[in-house]
């Protein structure tokens, strides 16, 4: 089922690094969006989340916390070598 995937990133390594991880695993028919915080426009996006902390992933309009990236919770979403990668990242 495709998604829509959108990733809130402040450029920083970690961030880098999340990217790539999501770029590489969504599937091919799931909408993927970059947000650089640091822009305006994707600044103002970020604040309509109420982000607090970056990286910042949502998937379809709903923003998924990292301590629910970190326990595996998006398994639904992603293929399970997403969520081992994500986490090796956040740890």
């Amino acid at each position: 089922m495709a998604k829509k995937v959108e990733v809130f990133t402040m450029r920083t390594p970690l961030c880098e690094s999340t990217v790539q991880a999501v770029k590489e695993m969504v599937c091919s028919r799931c909408e993927l969006i970059i947000y650089d915080a640091r822009v305006n426009e994707d600044k103002e996006t970020a604040n309509s989340y109420n982000i607090q902390s970056f990286p910042a992933i949502a998937i379809d309009g709903v923003l998924t916390d990292i301590e629910t990236l970190k326990k595996g919770k998006l398994g639904r979403y992603f293929h399970k070598k997403v969520i081992d990668k994500l986490k090796q990242l956040l740890t």
